[in-house]
């Protein structure tokens, strides 16, 4: 999605993060993290597998700030999910 830009950019990150921030540990040692329910890919990682890419995820739009801004004027993720 993020290829793709736009409208569809903006639609998956507002989805996903929704769902990231539903399910993430909010209790105990497991606070900020992700349990590795109903992915079997997750298995051998475990909690860090998930927990990382969960996180890679939720800050997409921090580590390519500047590819956005290289084609042209990146809209402001928070009016545009706020609409």
């Amino acid at each position: 999605m993020h290829n793709m830009g736009g409208a569809y950019r903006i639609w998956w990150n507002q989805k996903i993060r929704d769902v990231l921030l539903e399910n993430q540990s909010r209790e105990g040692d497991r606070a900020g993290s992700w349990d590795p329910v109903g992915d079997a890919r997750a298995t051998p990682g475990r909690r860090v597998y998930c927990t990382a890419l969960n996180a890679l995820c939720l800050e997409v739009y921090y580590r390519y700030s500047e590819a956005l801004t290289s084609f042209g004027t990146a809209p402001d993720l928070d009016d545009l999910l706020s609409e």
